[in-house]
């Protein structure tokens, strides 16, 4: 949600911000015109940094999209895995005797006729519609090695690789 309400206004902010830098106040003079060019070709960059990072953040689909393929960068995957905009987490199994369906938390199959798999691991939704609405990540067929820390040590998380999929 506030997401989407920085995506929709970060564009009247820019505008806004170039506008004020462009034409400064009138009592603003001690300031060398070479800094003022500095700082709003600096805050532009950053402001384009900012709405390309956001955007990258999820995607917002209409719903009845047909055969959308999910952007996720999975080589080595033996699971999809979603949390939907209930909470409710599945699993799209690649391989064993859930292969091919999602399995909710308690080991039940969900019913759903509207993805498939493209080879080699690429998630297609057939029908795009509001209950497809959720984060979808992957899980890699590496398993994490487990090991001991010395005290006062720890490893941070990783950064998710799935993506926000909203959907209109």
């Amino acid at each position: 949600m506030y997401q989407n309400f920085l995506v929709q206004s970060l564009p009247h902010l820019i505008s806004s911000l170039i506008n004020f830098l462009i034409r400064p106040p009138i009592k603003a003079t001690h300031v060398p015109a070479k800094q003022i060019i500095l700082i709003m070709k600096t805050l532009i960059i950053l402001l384009s940094l900012l709405s390309v990072s956001l955007a990258q953040l999820g995607l917002l689909l209409p719903a009845g999209t047909t055969n959308f393929e999910l952007p996720i960068h999975a080589s080595d995957a033996k699971a999809f895995t979603r949390k939907l905009s209930n909470g409710q987490m599945q699993t799209w199994n690649l391989e064993g005797p859930n292969k091919g369906t999602w399995v909710d938390a308690k080991g039940k199959k969900v019913p759903s006729s509207n993805f498939v798999i493209v080879a080699p691991a690429t998630l297609k939704i057939k029908k795009v519609t509001k209950g497809d609405a959720g984060f979808y990540d992957y899980v890699s067929k590496l398993a994490p090695v487990k090991f001991d820390l010395p005290p006062g040590v720890h490893v941070d998380p990783g950064v998710p690789s799935g993506v926000e999929l909203t959907v209109n």
